[in-house]
């Protein structure tokens, strides 16, 4: 799951995982602001926050993840 607020990073990620042909669903957390809330619950200051099973990634992190699979 990719939560997303459309910004240049979170376009950036959503093109990575387009790119290796990564199946991902795209939450728009501008329209429910309910997950911004979660996720920075979960210490998360900004999007994008990419979530793989139990895990979750910051951008960093997402990149990472992307780039070796």
């Amino acid at each position: 799951i990719l939560y997303s607020t459309n910004c240049p990073k979170c376009k950036v990620i959503c093109k990575k995982l387009q790119q290796k042909g990564l199946e991902f669903t795209e939450i728009d957390c501008k329209a429910d602001t309910t997950y911004i809330e979660v996720l920075s619950g979960k210490g998360f200051k900004g999007m994008p926050v990419l979530q793989v099973g139990n895990e979750y990634f910051d951008f960093i992190k997402a990149n990472k993840w992307i780039g070796e699979q």
